[in-house]
């Protein structure tokens, strides 16, 4: 990837941070400087300075002690021992306390030195073979003993004192010696900080220097000229005069310059199609709400009639269901009707099959007159006879011949009775023969009347669902009517939206007409004419651009 290539963000991008890269490199190098500086500085501050400082105090009381021991050896009186004992004893524990302080800071301290260590131990050596002949100075010294204190002083303690002294002068020349050396590495870390810093921020100032140029020579090259040309043509463009000349610094580069003449092109040619365009879109717009206008009457119309054929069918529908409904109640009648036919027939069957066992019956009874006929014949015969036979007895037959009278009589009688009921029984058994005939005739006639009422009820079945079917018929007409008038009104609905939006679609033409008569498309004198007609939409249009 190219950095010229690369976008204006990124290339400022990498020039400040790289500046800012050498910065911190120079600020890191400043502050590892100054850490060490500060290490050294502490060293010899906390360090050298305080086990210095400890063995001046450890020189100083060993000359204290030097100093005593000569004074009481110089003693005259006891006071002056007891009191220069008593100084021997202050200065010997202060000599303690200093040698302790500084042996503890050669044990926990990393940066002692073994030389440190081993001068330490040798004086920490010679202390403690001072200590018990300084002891027994010091109790000497207490009881005004100077026999004794003379013969200490006299033995090997001024030799020990002497080395003591010269062990400590060791040391302090040793620290002297380290002092001096971190003194000196302080320094040279100094000096090296100072010169990286200055290295690093030349370093810094020469890339500065060259980012800036490259950055300044990539954005005027790919801006194509100087940025307030840049902006003028901007302003120019939109304020709307699309008739602007754009010159840029070199066509063949792909710059800002270069973009915005080509866009000024194209905006030119898009707005002249576009402002074309809205003279045709208001000219559409215009016929389209005239024939919205024509077709929402018509639909209002449409939406009418409908209505009075739903009113109407809601009407038909009433009447057929009525219809229907008588149907259904003819059917129940004749349906029971057909019932109460066949009840009749089975009635008239059964007259029928009673009126033959009368006649049968009748029969019967004729033949069995016959026989009581045939009997009371017979019944005669034998009392005429006994007639004659008692006619014959004479007077001893009279009584005999009374009772045959009387049942010859009776004989008489019972024909007689026979013959007016065999009469009677077989006019019955006509009259029953004929009232079997019409029997018969009524039964076939019931059946008839049953056969008729069946038909008459399958035809009103066949009405009543006929009936039905032209209501449920009727039901669907008239609710697909009741859709049609209410797609009907919705259509109205959406005819008068339509028109509403061809209305509005006509006025943001024209607004559309007068935004694109904002640009500057033609030659001299629509930019003369428009200097000398400036509408308040292009003014306020003008003033925002200015604003902007």
């Amino acid at each position: 990837m190219k950095f010229s290539t690369t976008t204006v963000a990124v290339r400022l991008g990498l020039a400040f941070s790289l500046i800012l890269i050498l910065l911190s490199a120079i600020l890191a190098t400043g502050i590892v400087g100054m850490r060490e500086m500060h290490q050294k500085i502490s060293l010899i501050t906390d360090v050298n300075n305080t086990e210095i400082r400890e063995l001046s105090t450890m020189r100083a009381a060993l000359y204290e002690q030097s100093l005593s021991l000569r004074n009481m050896a110089l003693a005259k009186s006891p006071d002056v021992l007891q009191q220069q004992g008593l100084l021997l004893e202050k200065h010997t524990q202060s000599y303690l306390a200093a040698e302790s302080r500084l042996s503890k800071m050669f044990e926990t301290q990393k940066e002692t030195m073994p030389e440190e260590k081993s001068a330490i131990v040798l004086i920490r050596v010679k202390t403690e073979k001072a200590m018990p002949i300084l002891t027994q100075l010091i109790n000497g010294a207490a009881h005004n003993d100077s026999a004794v204190v003379g013969n200490l002083l006299n033995g090997i303690l001024p030799a020990l004192q002497a080395e003591r002294r010269q062990l400590l002068e060791q040391l302090v020349a040793l620290e002297d010696r380290l002092s001096s050396e971190a003194n000196h590495d302080a320094e040279k870390v100094y000096q090296l900080a100072y010169a990286s810093m200055l290295l690093a921020g030349a370093a810094s100032l020469l890339v500065g220097i060259v980012a800036a140029v490259m950055v300044t020579r990539s954005v005027l090259r790919q801006l194509g000229g100087e940025p307030a040309y840049a902006t003028t043509v901007a302003q120019r463009i939109a304020s709307g005069d699309l008739t602007t000349t754009v010159e840029p610094d070199d066509e063949n580069i792909a710059s800002l310059l270069t973009a915005m003449k080509t866009m000024n092109a194209s905006l030119l040619a898009i707005v002249r199609r576009v402002r074309l365009g809205a003279q045709n879109i208001a000219t559409a717009t215009t016929e389209i709400a005239s024939g919205n206008l024509d077709l929402s009457a018509r639909t209002e119309e449409q939406a009418g009639a409908l209505e009075q054929t739903a009113s109407a069918m809601e009407q038909l529908t009433a009447t057929v269901q009525q219809n229907a409904d008588n149907a259904r109640r003819a059917n129940e009648l004749a349906t029971m009707a057909a019932a109460t036919a066949t009840q009749s027939s089975n009635a008239v069957a059964e007259v029928v099959k009673t009126m033959g066992v009368i006649s049968n019956s009748s029969t019967q009874i004729i033949d069995i007159i016959a026989v009581i006929d045939g009997i009371a014949f017979q019944t005669n015969l034998l009392a005429l006879n006994a007639a004659v036979e008692a006619a014959r007895a004479g007077e001893q037959g009279r009584g005999f011949a009374v009772v045959a009278t009387e049942v010859q009589e009776l004989a008489r009688r019972s024909a007689t009775a026979a013959r007016e009921i065999k009469s009677l029984i077989q006019n019955s058994a006509a009259d029953i023969e004929v009232g079997n005939h019409l029997v018969a005739d009524a039964g076939r006639a019931m059946q008839d009347v049953v056969t008729s009422i069946g038909n008459v009820t399958e035809v009103v079945n066949e009405i009543a669902a006929a009936s039905r079917e032209q209501s449920t018929g009727l039901q669907e007409i008239s609710h697909a009517i009741v859709q049609m008038d209410e797609v009907t009104q919705q259509n109205a609905a959406l005819v008068e939206q339509a028109a509403a939006a061809a209305q509005s679609l006509q006025d943001q033409a024209q607004d559309l007409r007068k935004a694109v008569d904002i640009f500057i498309v033609d030659d001299i004198e629509e930019r003369h004419h428009r200097a000398i007609d400036v509408t308040p939409e292009r003014r306020a249009h003008l003033s925002l651009v200015e604003v902007a």
